[in-house]
């Protein structure tokens, strides 16, 4: 299976690279990043890097890499206080991934069609995401109406001009997530969990991989069974897949 992946420096992106190469069923995994991948990253006959300066532009050139792909992680993006602006932060975290799907999902509906098969995109979102835009938040509400307006944006794209038979968008809420061998954080995970839940990034990442490779990870992880939000996997339910795939438990 060919995949495509964004965010890959961060936190999260770097340890889903690391399982995607790791994992027997992707053959393929096409990095989309500003810049090359650090010397830390281990090479792959797999792997193969797209330079992509602008995400706000998808030349035939960079959708030509995307021939074959069935499933995109998108990791990318941060909490608004990490951008100089807000409105940088709503670019990134919401018109990136967008402008994505929007070139993306036509360049390979035809061959999608043909072969009767779903393009799913696995956007890590956050767990208080918001979709109601005008609802009045107390606790973090742009970053919580940023993710729930990205959520709402590619779930109007999925369902609008028949593109529900060819493109699937799924949102992993999650909490904190904690890197690998970080004491700290993951004795504040636990402090803090009964708040603000928290997931090892190693069980993140195992969650989000089957999601996107396999129709029956997305069944096991119970998209939108457990919220009446549309395509959406709560924190819980990537935890509990996250251990059970590491454990050995199909």
């Amino acid at each position: 299976m060919k995949i495509i992946l964004t965010g890959s420096t961060g936190v999260i992106g770097t340890e889903v690279l690391a399982q995607c190469i790791a994992h027997p069923a992707i053959t393929s995994i096409i990095v989309l990043i500003r810049r090359p991948l650090p010397d830390s990253v281990p090479s792959s006959p797999k792997l193969k890097v797209v330079i992509q300066k602008d995400f706000l532009s998808y030349p035939p050139s960079v959708l030509e890499e995307f021939v074959g792909a069935e499933a995109c992680i998108w990791a990318q993006g941060g909490m608004p206080s990490v951008f100089p602006t807000l409105e940088i932060a709503k670019e990134v975290n919401i018109t990136y991934p967008v402008t994505f799907a929007q070139a993306v999902v036509p360049f390979l509906s035809p061959v999608l069609r043909e072969k009767r098969k779903k393009f799913t995109m696995v956007y890590v979102s956050g767990h208080p995401a918001a979709k109601d835009q005008q609802k009045k938040l107390r606790i973090m509400p742009d970053a919580r109406k940023i993710k729930g307006e990205t959520e709402n944006r590619l779930l109007e794209l999925q369902n609008t001009n028949g593109n529900e038979n060819v493109f699937e968008a799924t949102f992993a809420r999650v909490g904190s997530v904690i890197p690998r061998n970080n004491i700290v954080m993951a004795v504040l995970g636990v402090l803090t969990n009964p708040l603000y839940p928290a997931i090892g990034v190693e069980e993140f990442a195992a969650a989000l991989i089957d999601v996107a490779v396999s129709e029956q990870g997305r069944r096991k992880v119970d998209v939108g069974k457990v919220t009446d939000d549309e395509g959406v996997i709560l924190h819980e339910e990537m935890k509990r897949r996250g251990k059970e795939i590491l454990s050995g438990v199909k």
